[in-house]
């Protein structure tokens, strides 16, 4: 069981799929779309019948028929990585690389 990201982290779906015995339902999540993780932890995946990773979204506040809050696999998701480099980390990574100068700071 693996869990690459923490409560209040952005997540992006990664698998909006639905299991072959529930192909007539609305899936509520859908992929590329990102999510903000609201709580973590361990529940039985009644598809599965075994204990999962699995998240609450606060973008997806809806219940099951019996008013338990749907909750998802965090396999479904990967962390939405922000980068935001400067050139200047590019800059060092060349000249260590390849042992000088190559890129001139434009001013």
């Amino acid at each position: 069981m693996e869990c690459n990201f923490q409560v209040g982290d952005k997540v992006v779906c990664i698998d909006a799929s639905l299991p072959p015995q529930f192909k007539n339902l609305i899936m509520i999540i859908a992929e590329n779309k990102i999510y903000t993780v609201e709580r973590i932890f361990l529940d039985r995946i009644a598809i599965l019948n075994k204990i999962g990773v699995v998240v609450y979204l606060k973008e997806v506040q809806e219940e099951d028929s019996e008013g338990k809050r749907l909750y998802f696999k965090t396999s479904r998701f990967r962390p939405l990585v922000s980068r935001n480099y400067s050139l200047s980390l590019f800059q060092e990574i060349v000249q260590k690389v390849e042992g000088k100068r190559i890129i001139e700071k434009v001013e």
